[in-house]
């Protein structure tokens, strides 16, 4: 069938950018030769019509995943001049924010709303909420997750958020806004790609101390405490409220047995 063709297609380009997204992760870089490979079979499926819009979010995230922002923001913006910014611009960008150190990107999500009726969607939310420290919002996105579909919640990685109940209570206890939290986590983020590349790895941890955010960095203990001391530097230099008397924004090496953060 020929009008299976470029679907099937559509189908396998996703399946690939889920794996070069995986392999950034795991190596803090991604392989030029299966980048471009990726990005030609993108460009050619842009080329149907019925694919057009389709193939510049594909355009937007793989821009994304080799870092090159402007590109990145290049396609979101024609695809938001000839689309719209729709649920597919806002879910897209959502996504790729946090490894970018731009939260603003979720926060705009959350600003347009989301779908409340599909679990694939709400459990999105949860996930790219809880990366950027959004931590109400991500707690909502979940348990309306699990609530519409109990089948769901066999196929979600539940310690990926098995921070959240602690760290709502100490957000309600000392009154905490969640938008300046994710803003203090986005100058970090940035501080943290400048210095080392891209996030991959990281891990929220909330005791009556306070919330402890930590990206996992696989260099030096030197190298390490610099960025500790770039992050706090950033911090003061942004904001006249570091909020650090309640969070703390850190680096920490790899454990031998940890896994990645999706």
């Amino acid at each position: 069938m020929a009008g299976g063709v470029p679907k099937s297609k559509a189908v396998e380009i996703t399946e690939r950018i889920n794996e070069l997204a995986a392999t950034r992760a795991a190596a803090g870089a991604i392989d030029e030769w299966t980048w471009h490979l990726l990005k030609k079979d993108i460009d050619s499926l842009g080329r149907l019509p019925e694919f057009a819009a389709q193939s510049l979010i594909f355009e937007a995230i793989v821009w994304s995943l080799a870092s090159n922002i402007k590109e990145m923001e290049r396609c979101f913006n024609l695809y938001a001049g000839r689309y719209g910014k729709d649920w597919s611009w806002h879910r897209a960008r959502a996504m790729q924010g946090p490894a970018l150190g731009r939260t603003d990107m979720v926060m705009d999500m959350l600003k347009a709303g989301y779908p409340i009726d599909n679990a694939s969607d709400l459990h999105v939310v949860a996930h790219v909420c809880n990366q950027a420290g959004l931590f109400y919002s991500s707690a909502l996105a979940l348990k309306n997750c699990l609530r519409l579909n109990q089948l769901q919640a066999d196929s979600i990685n539940l310690d990926d958020f098995s921070h959240l109940q602690d760290t709502i209570e100490y957000m309600q206890d000392h009154d905490l806004d969640e938008d300046e939290i994710s803003r203090r986590i986005s100058v970090a983020s940035q501080v943290v790609i400048e210095m080392s590349g891209p996030l991959t790895t990281f891990s929220v941890h909330t005791n009556e101390s306070g919330i402890m955010f930590e990206y996992t960095v696989d260099d030096a203990i030197d190298r390490l405490v610099e960025i500790d001391f770039a992050i706090t530097r950033k911090l003061v230099s942004c904001f006249e409220d570091t909020m650090s008397s309640h969070m703390s924004i850190a680096v920490t090496p790899p454990a031998e047995d940890e896994s990645l953060a999706s």
